[in-house]
């Protein structure tokens, strides 16, 4: 069926687009962080067609994120791991640093102030893939059918475009 097919294309055809967005912005010096890495599922792809000077991979667990050096163990890059809150990170502003926030973000308890402080405080450029809302979304949200509380307890919320570029802007983007 071809809405099983298009539904099972999805990560793959954000992967293209955040791989044709790295190709773009990066250099043979550019250190890749990854925030909310997980075990690094979406950096083995990354990494199989683009080099980088070094990864970091971030996460809140630290089981998932000890895997990261494992998952990308066929790889030719340098692997860094840190365990930490998007609101809390150990890092600054840095020169051919590129952030990249792949569908964690909705997972914190407030997605927009975790959007402010990355854009204020950590990166110069960061690209962030993440669910946001929209009429429809929010209709199929009444129905029970979006936007639904996870296994965790947790009701994870999603980028409102009209902040967040209100948010971008507060920073300069």
């Amino acid at each position: 069926m071809e809405w099983k097919r298009r539904l099972r294309s999805q990560p793959i055809l954000c992967c293209q687009n955040v791989e044709h967005a790295l190709g773009r912005l990066r250099n043979d010096h550019t250190v890749l962080v990854s925030l909310g890495s997980g075990t690094g599922f979406e950096l083995q792809r990354l990494c199989k067609r683009l080099s980088f000077a070094k990864v970091y991979a971030s996460d809140i667990s630290l089981s998932a994120v000890s895997l990261v050096p494992v998952t990308l163990a066929g790889e030719t890059t340098s692997v860094g791991t840190f365990v930490s809150e998007f609101k809390n990170l150990p890092l600054s502003k840095r020169e051919n640093w590129i952030g990249l926030v792949f569908q964690a973000l909705h997972h914190t308890s407030d997605i927009h102030d975790a959007l402010d402080e990355l854009l204020g405080n950590s990166f110069e450029t960061l690209i962030i893939v993440e669910p946001t809302t929209n009429w429809f979304i929010e209709w199929l949200a009444r129905f029970g059918l979006a936007k639904r509380i996870e296994y965790s307890g947790l009701n994870p919320s999603w980028l409102d475009l009209t902040v967040s570029k209100k948010i971008a802007e507060k920073h300069k983007y």
